[in-house]
């Protein structure tokens, strides 16, 4: 630092570099206090100096030492300029009220606003969310001529972007290339990330390749941003193809994409990936951090056999790992051991509270979801009982105890607490609603479900395709009014899911519509997995109604229109053949099964048994017929 033994006092060119060392090196509190030191020895400081530790007081985000800074330099009449001004409105975060005071002062002593001063200030109006005021800041800089450079747009692009506006980050970047402001790998990044989360994983894709054909360089985040593209457009393949490549161009890759990939591969139900992702990570020398670890223990809820044990074992090594296991790591393992038996997520939850980690309102409903899954009822209800001496029950604690009654058909329990709920003071939306009615449909309460659903009319809630498929379940027993449901499902453009197709051609189906309800399968996208799904349906339906040469027809119908078979469909056509007496063909077609990669279930077995114990019993008939036509032969010579 400086030696005050020395003769040379410092001046004020000193200081300046000295304190923008410090607050580069993340030191900003020495800076500031260096600052202070200086003060106080009658050492003179310049407005670069006071700019520094203007910064340093921004870095370290205390915008109170920054206005103090301010008014010394106004008391010591040292000259306040436009940067100095820039730093201090970077200080004020997302209090945009303290910027534009600060913007005000600047006014009235005359001092001009420049590129900088503007920059600062809409970056203040993007962080709190004020996207009008940045844009008229924006076009008072156009107004007055100033000039705009790229901070200046690529601030502007980062909040449409923020705002998942893809369209206004496109019209930004188009006033980008007329102003001749050349752009950069941050600008492109933001536009991949604004179009990745409005779902438009195309124009993501053509962005990258305009940024490759600019000689821009992909990074990190650009990989990142595909990805995430890839992810809520489903398209895990391209997402993998994504990461493969980031793994091939050397770009350097942190834990934060890592774990990405990780969370990729664990939504898509991918265990073994994932877990060979992190084993990656951590042999690429990348420190596996909190997020990635909590990351890991829920990708262990996706292992068939053993999850709770492999949750724990990732839980161990995170607290091996010197890592702090706060309640949210505790809360993913109890949700981790969903799929395993109760007893594991209850021993968590003892040595979470035995640790003095204090469970919060997503612990109980992690646990209260175990006990859903698990169909505990009685201990379900026990939990959320007790669990209002400790946190307030929110919706979906309610939910959980709904849905476990609903699964063991206790309906009455589930219309019993969502009362509770209202009574306590929650307003029920969709999504409670909608479980609500599931309940109801396991049950077959028909009368119960439309009556909530004329509820959710009259107190405009929002009624949604869930809404529809749990009350048209409910309604199968009445198939008329299943129709009338699909009809209403149709007229309000809600989306159209497998289970509103299926609810609706069983219901045709019942009504004796057959070739209405084949109508609605055939017209369906080929191929999808609910036209496979609803075709096994159909087939199923004509199957039992003994209208096997139909079922048959719908065969050759799928086959003729290139739709994917599934295991209902080969069993409903094997089972019709079996019983036509064409062995060869029901045999044929297990093969060509097989080779599809379809998994046989019991019934294909028992088909299989069926047909090759009849095929025997026709061979072992035909050689008594033909050892009785031989004896009658030998006793009809013997008699000449």
């Amino acid at each position: 630092m400086i030696r005050n033994g020395s003769n040379l006092a410092p001046d004020a060119a000193t200081y300046s570099a000295i304190i923008t060392a410090l607050t580069r090196g993340e030191q900003w509190e020495t800076a500031l206090n260096l600052g202070d030191k200086a003060k106080t020895s009658g050492s003179t400081l310049n407005t670069v100096a006071y700019t520094a530790l203007i910064n340093a007081a921004r870095t370290g985000n205390v915008w109170h030492r920054a206005l103090g800074l301010l008014e010394d330099m106004l008391r010591a009449g040292v000259r306040v300029d436009s940067i100095a001004y820039a730093s201090l409105l970077s200080c004020c975060g997302t209090n945009f009220q303290q910027a534009e005071k600060i913007c005000g002062q600047m006014d009235d002593l005359g001092i001009p606003r420049d590129t900088n001063t503007y920059n600062s200030l809409i970056g203040v109006y993007a962080k709190s969310k004020q996207w009008d005021r940045a844009m008229k800041e924006y076009m008072d800089m156009q107004d007055k001529g100033i000039r705009r450079n790229i901070f200046t747009y690529n601030t502007l692009i980062a909040m449409q972007a923020s705002d998942s506006n893809a369209e206004g980050a496109e019209w930004v970047f188009r006033e980008m290339q007329y102003d001749q402001v050349r752009s950069d790998v941050i600008t492109y990044n933001l536009r991949i990330s604004a179009l990745a989360q409005t779902g438009q994983r195309q124009r993501a894709f053509d962005v990258v390749q305009e940024m490759n054909n600019n000689g821009i360089r992909s990074n990190k985040y650009t990989y990142d941003f595909l990805i995430t593209a890839c992810e809520l457009e489903e398209r895990f393949d391209q997402g993998v193809e994504m990461f493969n490549d980031m793994l091939k161009s050397q770009v350097r890759m942190d834990v934060v994409s890592f774990t990405k990939h990780i969370k990729f591969y664990k939504d898509r139900g991918d265990w073994r990936k994932a877990l060979r992702t992190f084993s990656l990570m951590l042999q690429s020398n990348i420190r596996a951090n909190e997020v990635s670890y909590k990351t890991l223990i829920s990708v262990c809820s996706h292992i068939p056999e053993g999850s709770a044990n492999a949750a724990n074992a990732v839980f161990l090594e995170m607290q091996m790992s010197e890592l702090r296991t706060d309640v949210t790591a505790y809360n993913t393992l109890i949700s981790a051991c969903a799929n395993d038996h109760w007893i594991h997520a209850v021993r968590v939850f003892k040595r979470m509270k035995s640790q003095l980690v204090q469970p919060n309102v997503v612990t109980y409903n992690a646990l209260l979801t175990v006990f859903e899954k698990n169909q505990e009822l009685e201990m379900c209800r026990r939990l959320f009982k007790g669990m209002a001496l400790e946190v307030r029950r929110n919706a979906y604690s309610y939910a959980s105890l709904i849905n476990c009654a609903g699964r063991k058909g206790k309906w009455q329990m589930a219309a019993d607490t969502f009362k509770a709920m209202q009574d306590d003071g929650l307003e029920p939306e969709t999504d409670l609603y909608n479980t609500f009615l599931t309940a109801l449909s396991r049950s077959g309460r028909w009368e119960q479900a439309l009556s909530v659903m004329t509820k959710m009319s009259t107190e405009s809630v929002f009624i949604d395709t869930k809404t529809y498929i749990a009350t048209m379940r409910a309604c199968e027993a009445y198939p008329k009014r299943v129709v009338e449901m699909y009809k209403e499902v149709k007229e309000r453009q809600l989306r159209f899911e497998a289970p509103i197709y299926e609810a609706y051609v069983k219901a045709l189906f019942k009504l004796g519509s057959w070739n209405e309800a084949l109508s609605v399968v055939y017209d369906l996208p080929t191929p999808s997995a609910t036209q496979t799904q609803l075709c096994g349906l159909a087939m199923d339906s004509l199957y039992r109604s003994n209208q096997k040469s139909q079922c048959l027809s719908v065969l050759e119908k799928m086959v003729s229109r290139g739709i994917e078979l599934g295991i209902d469909s080969y069993n409903c056509a094997m089972a019709s053949y079996v019983d036509a007496g064409d062995l060869d063909r029901a045999l044929s077609l297990f093969d060509d099964m097989m080779a599809a990669a379809v998994q046989p279930d019991s019934r294909t077995y028992d088909l299989m048994i069926a047909a090759h114990t009849r095929r025997r019993a026709e061979k072992t008939k035909a050689k008594m017929n033909e050892g009785n036509a031989t004896v009658e032969s030998s006793s009809g010579n013997a008699a000449s």
